[in-house]
């Protein structure tokens, strides 16, 4: 939101973000042995030993990449198990766009080294607690709580409703992770994140917990990856074998997203339904199509407020 509205980082979040980012070459790194080891993927021999070198340096509490790991984590980055893994497994990382800070390893491994814009987009962190931050736009004043949406997160959902007065909520869907198990949320292994997220959005519009004139929005995040996904013949293969009242065209990432739309509202009576302004795809890299979005959002939390104020 401060990217699209134009604010500046002040240096102590710069730095903040700089340690996120060396971070995420050793958690994707993690990530990555992970899903090779589950699919059977095996490195390169002269790899192995780097494995076990880097699933110990995972278990120390400030793990990053270091002038010191940077050839053991290179040598992975670059064995073809890795390549794969990026390329076919995607959509199961949670640092999805480990290659691009490859990419930039040359400049984030300084010590000197400031993020610039991109770099901060492409971050991946678990929100963890909950923060604030006041945006200024044209005239007006926004404040945006970030609270997690994981179990240990939404613990905290009770307080922050209880405590302030919030006039939208704007709930956050990662889209392309409809085959995607979450190993904290569902220990049996049989539950999608997409399956947990529509459990806890039928909850949040059915239940008590949010006010009855708080409008909810509902962001499909990650369309891009979503549709390189749908795009793709083995993507398109796991969302029918997911999907299998999926009636639409093959490789159309947008009949595909309504039935992910579909999904969620199924179940829900009009009553609730009526709490939800709209369904946006969005995507968090690209700022420029985050703006009409926002702008419609906007609108669509101005009328609400002004209609329950008339009422």
């Amino acid at each position: 939101m401060k990217f699209l509205h134009k604010h500046d980082i002040d240096p102590d979040n710069l730095e903040t973000f700089a340690k996120v980012i060396r971070r995420n070459f050793t958690v994707g790194m993690k990530e990555i042995i992970s899903i090779a080891k589950q699919m059977k993927w095996d490195f390169l021999p002269e790899n192995e030993q780097h494995v076990e070198t880097v699933l110990a340096l995972t278990r120390e509490l400030n793990h990053s990449l270091t002038q010191e790991n940077y050839e053991v984590l290179k040598s992975l980055w670059e064995d073809p198990t890795s390549k794969r893994v990026v390329a076919e497994k995607r959509s199961h990382l949670g640092v999805t766009h480990i290659d691009y800070y490859w990419g930039r390893v040359k400049d984030i491994i300084q010590p000197t080294y400031a993020p610039n814009e991109e770099d901060i987009l492409h971050v991946r962190n678990r929100t963890a607690g909950a923060y604030s931050v006041l945006i200024r736009y044209e005239n007006s004043f926004f404040e945006f709580y970030d609270v997690g949406g994981q179990k240990p997160e939404r613990e905290k959902w009770g307080k922050i409703l209880s405590t302030v007065d919030l006039k939208a909520i704007i709930y956050f869907v990662a889209s392309d992770e409809w085959d995607v198990i979450d190993a904290i949320e569902d220990r049996d292994f049989s539950q999608t994140k997409l399956q947990i997220s529509r459990a806890i959005f039928r909850e949040l519009v059915g239940s008590d917990i949010v006010p009855k004139n708080l409008p909810v929005t509902v962001f499909l995040n990650r369309f891009d990856m979503f549709s390189e996904r749908i795009n793709s013949d083995a993507g398109m293969k796991s969302f029918r074998e997911t999907f299998e009242n999926y009636k639409g065209a093959d490789k159309n990432p947008k009949e595909a997203i309504n039935c992910v739309i579909d999904f969620f509202k199924d179940g829900i009576s009009d009553k609730h339904m009526q709490r939800v302004n709209k369904f946006h795809c969005t995507t968090a890299l690209d700022r420029n199509a985050m703006v009409p979005i926002w702008n419609a959002v906007r609108e669509q939390i101005f009328e609400s407020r002004l209609d329950e104020d008339l009422l």
